[in-house]
């Protein structure tokens, strides 16, 4: 109970902290748990059942009820993994509520089964008035720890409640039974089929439950209820409004001539993509987002369940990337052109994530994505940096995470690789460098075109006929976005685009 005591007032320097009784009564019952596992060690092996009642009926049957309901939605959560990501935290209650599920039953058998010592009838009645009583408290206890412990990911708010006022009610119920002294009774006939539709019964609840209660009950309505046939361009946000994503325009394709006169793109709002992001250090960031280079594929933070999802807008399907996430921990996503593969990059590490199977490779070391495809993973061992940043390594990665190659790299200045991940394109105020991605040998160069600007420019994606689109900061009147043919430097306005979006993301490039 002590260490359970421990744990309760260690939360206390957390952002909330609650007086609860769980933490001690769990710690209480992990104690007790524990010696009469010693005890069922030292006690023999198992034999027949000794035919008397250890426990008052009614003690009997709330266990079983409380092991049914906490072992189906600790099975629930089971099920959910496999389709979705589960949160570390709701994984360890899932399998703490389990093994109390197992030891509380393994114990009481133990109890029922274990052959008494020979010796005088007043020793006898001793021992099994204390197995009557380690019985109860085994119980009570186990049902009191289980009701609670059963994790409670995706629940709505409603169903929560519930679930606290049943907690509530069963936790009393078996604590009283407890109090009351019990006479030792001859048990009744074995109720074997009771055993095996509780057994049956568990998956059969998990199953439901799983179905039913793992999206909140009020949840909105997904933002895509049909599919959009017209790929993404890019999204941009406002203040005060949600990300708006601007489609294709109706009859052009990609290759068409683009003309800032015929400015009548179709679109929508992602309304339940968060916009703005709390850090660490008490400011404010924009929500992430990711746009696949085909423009049928977007990421972000949905605001209702605090996770990273991918949502194909072609199809109007979605799938959770994450568990829910603390707003300082918020990985940034990056897509590959088809959308097949996510990667998510935080202060922790780097993870490769196939947004169609939800298989989740962790990339070592890399803390900057460049290039990211079928081909693998092209990436740096440093973030961005400003002059005078310790070393940095350019690395690739094969897509089970396993290293290619490793070459200094310089992490000042803007880089993106190719999409066959062979090379890489780095800028410089003036010139534009490919640069071999295994060696980090440079190969080629070419004299920026553009007009004058300030610092070098920012890559921001491919085009279908393979110039890269750049962000620059013009030292005039002349537009932010262009188009850059990297092999001969020269460039074009991109037409069509708003000057300048705010924390504009691109899709496909036309």
């Amino acid at each position: 109970m002590g260490v359970g005591f421990a744990v309760m007032f260690a939360q206390a320097p957390g952002e909330s902290f609650t007086v609860s009784p769980f933490w001690p009564v769990t710690g209480w019952f992990c104690g007790f748990a524990a010696a009469e596992m010693v005890l069922a060690r030292r006690g023999g092996p198992l034999g027949r059942p000794l035919g008397l009642r250890l426990a008052p009926p009614q003690a009997t049957g709330l266990w079983v009820f409380a092991a049914m309901v906490s072992g189906a939605i600790a099975l629930a959560s089971v099920l959910r993994s496999f389709r979705t990501e589960v949160d570390l935290a709701e994984r360890g209650w899932a399998v703490f509520t389990l093994a109390v599920v197992l030891t509380v039953n393994l114990l009481v058998m133990g109890l029922r089964r274990r052959p008494l010592r020979a010796g005088p009838a007043d020793l006898v009645s001793a021992e099994l008035a204390m197995r009557s009583r380690s019985a109860r408290l085994l119980l009570a206890g186990g049902t009191i720890v289980a009701i609670w412990s059963a994790p409670g990911g995706g629940w709505s708010s409603q169903a929560e409640s519930i679930r606290s006022l049943i907690g509530l009610v069963v936790s009393l119920l078996a604590w009283y039974m407890t109090l009351s002294p019990e006479r030792l009774t001859q048990a009744g006939r074995p109720l074997r089929w009771q055993v095996v539709a509780a057994v049956l019964l568990t998956p059969v609840l998990a199953a439901g439950w799983n179905a039913a209660a793992v999206e909140p009950d009020e949840q909105p309505k997904s933002p895509l209820t049909e599919p959009y046939a017209n790929a993404a361009l890019f999204a941009y946000v406002t203040p005060g409004s949600p990300w708006e994503i601007a489609t294709m325009p109706d009859g052009r394709e990609p290759d068409d001539e683009w003309d800032e006169s015929t400015w009548d793109f179709g679109g929508f709002s992602l309304d339940r993509a968060v916009t703005r992001l709390a850090t660490g250090d008490g400011g404010r960031q924009e929500g992430p987002l990711a746009l696949s280079g085909d423009g049928h594929h977007v990421v972000y933070l949905d605001s209702v369940t605090d996770r990273l999802v991918v949502q194909h807008l072609s199809e109007a399907t979605r799938r959770d990337l994450t568990g829910p996430l603390p707003a300082h921990a918020v990985p940034r996503p990056l897509l590959s052109h088809d959308g097949r593969l996510a990667a998510l990059v935080s202060a922790t590490g780097t993870e490769l994530v196939d947004t169609a199977t939800g298989d989740r490779t962790a990339l070592p070391g890399v803390r900057r994505v460049l290039g990211l495809g079928p081909y693998g993973v092209v990436g740096t061992t440093g973030h961005r940096a400003l002059p005078g940043a310790p070393g940095t390594e350019l690395v690739t990665l094969d897509p089970r995470g396993r290293v290619r190659s490793r070459a200094p790299f310089d992490p000042t200045l803007p880089a993106l690789a190719t999409q066959d991940g062979r090379s890489l394109i780095v800028f410089t105020d003036d010139e534009a460098v490919a640069m071999d991605a295994r060696t980090g040998r440079v190969t080629d160069r070419a004299a920026l075109k553009l007009p004058r600007h300030h610092g070098p420019p920012e890559p921001l994606g491919w085009s279908a006929e393979g110039r890269l689109a750049v962000l620059i900061e013009p030292d005039g009147d002349d537009g932010h976005y262009h188009l850059v043919d990297p092999g001969t430097g020269r460039s074009s306005p991109m037409k069509g685009v708003m000057d300048k979006l705010d924390h504009g993301v691109f899709g496909l490039i036309p």
